[in-house]
């Protein structure tokens, strides 16, 4: 199997990062399952914090230090958390 990038934006509001990624886990869960090749971000193992990247290169790099069912990346930008990372498929 394979592996595909995501990237989920949630509005920061009163969560935390924590609660952020896991409702975004369970809506995933909701509408895909528990399949563990769904695609979507409740494939990955947890989430790190990580700079907010600047431009194109620096997302890359931060997709590049995620890697299937490994942790996803996560930032704030524009008041929302960004979850970025791989998916398996």
């Amino acid at each position: 199997m394979g592996a595909t990038n995501i990237h989920y934006s949630i509005p920061r509001g009163d969560l935390s990062p924590a609660k952020a990624y896991q409702q975004l886990v369970d809506e995933a869960i909701y509408e895909y399952g528990n399949d563990s090749y769904n695609g979507t971000i409740s494939t990955t193992s947890g989430f790190k914090i990580v700079r907010t990247p600047e431009n194109d290169d620096e997302y890359e790099r931060i997709l590049d230090s995620c890697d299937k069912w490994g942790k996803c990346a996560c930032y704030v930008k524009d008041d929302q958390y960004h979850f970025v990372g791989w998916a398996s498929v």
